[in-house]
């Protein structure tokens, strides 16, 4: 028998944990689900499997209302399932969904009768159709709806973003909210969120997740452009950042930060799907091509400062790395910048890294990695800042200072772009100041 308040979550990736959790923050009972043995006993022991802040805390206050669990079965007693699997990218940022589908058609079986489901996984404009049309083929018989839930989450502020969302956007079959009248427990759920609930059809709610990292993905290339154009006129990106912000047009939390690129995949594999859809579209425009090659090429601002300040007075450099990871606040190297300029550099460099979250390296040099920022730092001819980590922005300066030779520090974020005072006995050179 179906038990009036229990949410299902297919998938206990990072989507499915944050929103697991905070839906159990918030309403009752919750059962996880997932065929990796590793997250679901990693979870039902009480353990979080990522490094994602807040969510140990989150998972020890509300695992009363939890339970995680590999059998499938137990989606009789839901009356909502989400779909909350992240979607993997191949080497080129192309989304798989063989995972995906896996979990999928493990549950298809099991869904009680009547049930709502709720997709969050990051697919393309088109799936959601797709996916109703696999659940009939494969389970003819059962009654369900389906609405798409567009998922806006940050690496690092998930559960700020999941509990205290701008606005919710939902995409249903006919663009109105009929469904949610069908199933007034969720349609009040989700109003207690308090923010505006937008309702359209599927394609246009796909269309929406695909178009906001779009903006994202071109904001960080606008930035990059600007920060380029400053040190070649000897502007200061950092002086210009607070106009900019403060222009309506563009606003405060505008992605507008000088970097080395997108990087992790998930910007990228939406940049991807667009370009497959113009061309499949027939619509002939070649800028989302070029700013994917514009961003795969960022990297090369690290090479082209080390031609200029490192190798001329360094035959064989020591190279300290400080954040490996491809995102702050992560342990995942998948597409990092690190790795990826690392292994593009000259064999002659000595490297050691330090990342406060990142323990193990698979990459093509030898690296020595650290447990200590300091150590790590000790000798070096060059210092790089390759994720900003808050272990990082924190780092006591001046005894950084004391133990890094009189070399040049490369800081791709700049994070001690307002302590520049402090390094003026050595070369610092920040993205976007001259």
């Amino acid at each position: 028998m179906v038990k009036k308040n229990t949410t299902g979550f297919i998938g206990l990736t990072h989507l499915g944990a944050v929103a697991s959790i905070s839906w159990a923050s918030k309403f009752d009972r919750v059962i996880g689900f997932d065929l990796y043995e590793d997250l679901v006993n990693s979870f039902d022991s009480g353990v979080s499997a990522f490094k994602e802040p807040k969510m140990q805390d989150m998972l020890e206050e509300f695992k009363e209302k939890m339970e995680f669990t590999k059998d499938f079965r137990k989606l009789s007693q839901c009356n909502s399932v989400f779909i909350t699997h992240d979607i993997v990218t191949d080497e080129k940022n192309r989304s798989q969904y063989k995972d995906f589908y896996a979990l999928i058609d493990k549950a298809i079986p099991y869904l009680p009768q009547n049930i709502i489901i709720i997709l969050m996984s990051q697919i393309s404009v088109g799936m959601t159709r797709e996916l109703i049309k696999h659940i009939k083929e494969k389970r003819p018989k059962l009654r369900f709806d389906i609405i798409y839930y567009v998922d806006t989450l940050v690496i690092g502020i998930a559960f700020e973003r999941f509990l205290h969302p701008e606005r919710i956007i939902i995409g249903t079959e006919d663009g109105t909210e009929k469904v949610l009248d069908d199933y007034p427990f969720l349609k009040r759920q989700l109003n207690s969120f308090d923010a505006p609930v937008l309702i359209m059809k599927y394609e246009s709610a796909e269309m929406t997740k695909i178009c906001i990292n779009l903006y994202l993905f071109t904001s960080v290339m606008y930035a990059n452009i600007v920060a380029d154009l400053c040190e070649k006129y000897n502007a200061d990106m950092i002086e210009i950042i607070p106009a900019l912000r403060l222009d309506k047009r563009i606003g405060k939390y505008s992605y507008i930060c000088p970097s080395l690129g997108v990087t992790g995949g998930h910007l990228e594999r939406d940049m991807r799907t667009i370009e497959r859809m113009q061309k499949e579209a027939k619509i002939d425009s070649d800028l989302i091509e070029k700013i994917i090659d514009f961003n795969d090429k960022r990297y090369r601002w690290v090479e082209d400062k080390l031609n200029s300040h490192l190798y001329p007075k360094f035959k064989n450099p020591k190279i300290c790395i400080f954040g490996l990871a491809y995102k702050k606040g992560t342990a995942s190297v998948k597409n990092s910048l690190a790795i990826k300029i690392i292994n593009s550099l000259p064999d002659k460099i000595k490297f050691c890294a330090y990342d406060p979250y990142v323990k193990e390296l698979n990459v093509k040099k030898k690296i020595k990695l650290f447990d200590d920022p300091y150590k790590a730092v000790e000798n070096s001819d060059c210092l790089i800042i390759l994720t900003d980590h808050d272990e990082i922005k924190n780092i006591d300066i001046k005894k950084l200072k004391g133990k890094i030779k009189k070399g040049i520090i490369l800081d791709c974020f700049n994070i001690y772009s307002h302590d520049k005072q402090e390094f003026k006995d050595l070369n610092y050179i920040a993205v976007g100041r001259s």
